[in-house]
C-alpha cells in the first residue's frame, strides 16, 4: 500500500475533532513541498499563485514572422533564447503547480462527502482550508475546554484491561494540553494527579513515587517528568504481568 492510500485511510475531516490532526497532515505535506505560503489559510490577503508560462513565438520576435526560418541569425538567437527561458519558467510553474494538485487531490479524498458542500466553490487549496477552517478549527475557548476535559477523564482509573490504551492518552493529552497552555498541566500538577490516579491500581507504587516527588520539591531538586512516571509505570506493570505468567505457567 502506499503511503498517500495509508494516509487517506487513517487521517479523514468529519468532524471538528479531526482538524487538528488532519490540518497538521496538510501542513507537512505543504512544508515539505515548500509551499506553505501558498496555501496557509491564515494569510490574507489570498497569495496569488504562479501563472503557466507562454510558449514563445517567432513573432514575439518579429512581428510578420510566422515560421523559425522567417528569422535571421541574431533573431533566431533571441528566439532560442526565449524557449530557454520559458523552459525554466515552466519547471518552476511545475515545482509549484504539481503539489499543488496534490494537496487539492488529498483535500478532495480525506474530506467526507457531506462535508463537500463547503469546497464545492473553492478553486484553489488556499481556499479550500480558508472555508474547512472557518467550519471545524475549534476556538481557542472551545479547545481549552475540551482538552480540560480530556484531562480530567484522565484522572479516573481504568479497567485492567484498558491501561496501556489509557496511558497513552495521558502522554496524548497532556502534550496537547501543555502545547497549549493549559494551567492544569503546569509544574508539577500533572505528575501529582497520574500518580493519584493509579493508587488504586498499584498503591506501592503510587505511594513510592509520591514521597520522591514531594522530597524532590521540598528540598528544589529535580524530579521526574510524567512521562518518566509513566513509562517506569509502565515497566513496572510489564514485569509484574510477566511474572504472573511466569508462574502461571510452572
Amino acid at each position: 500500500m502506499s503511503s498517500s492510500k495509508i494516509i487517506n485511510s487513517t487521517c479523514i475531516l468529519d468532524t471538528s475533532a479531526d482538524w487538528k490532526t488532519w490540518f497538521f497532515v496538510v501542513k507537512k505535506m505543504a512544508e515539505a513541498a515548500m509551499i506553505w505560503h501558498l496555501v496557509d489559510p491564515s494569510i490574507d490577503p489570498a497569495p496569488s499563485y504562479p501563472s503557466a508560462p507562454i510558449y514563445p513565438k517567432p513573432r514575439d520576435v518579429k512581428a510578420e514572422a510566422i515560421h523559425f526560418t522567417e528569422l535571421d541569425a541574431d533573431e533566431q538567437r533571441i528566439y532560442l533564447n526565449l524557449q530557454a527561458s520559458y523552459k525554466a519558467e515552466l519547471a518552476r510553474y511545475k515545482e509549484t503547480q504539481v503539489p499543488l494538485s496534490q494537496i487539492q487531490d488529498f483535500i478532495f479524498s480525506t474530506v467526507t462527502r457531506r462535508n463537500f458542500v463547503f469546497i464545492q466553490g473553492c478553486s484553489t487549496p488556499y481556499h479550500m482550508l480558508r472555508e474547512l477552517q472557518k467550519r471545524f478549527a475549534p476556538t481557542n475557548r472551545a479547545r481549552e475546554l475540551e482538552l480540560l476535559e480530556l484531562y480530567r477523564a484522565l484522572q479516573k482509573p481504568p479497567t485492567a484491561k484498558n491501561i496501556e490504551n489509557w496511558l497513552w492518552n495521558w502522554e496524548r493529552v497532556y502534550s496537547e494540553a501543555a502545547a497549549f497552555g493549559l494551567p492544569e498541566v503546569t509544574k508539577c500538577r500533572p505528575q501529582r494527579d497520574f500518580l493519584q490516579a493509579i493508587a488504586s491500581i498499584d498503591p506501592d507504587f503510587a505511594g513510592n513515587r509520591s514521597l520522591h516527588l514531594e522530597d524532590a520539591i521540598l528540598f528544589k531538586e529535580p524530579y521526574d517528568s510524567l512521562f518518566d512516571l509513566i513509562e517506569q509505570f509502565r515497566n513496572c506493570m510489564r514485569l509484574r504481568q510477566a511474572t504472573l505468567s511466569k508462574v502461571a505457567s510452572n
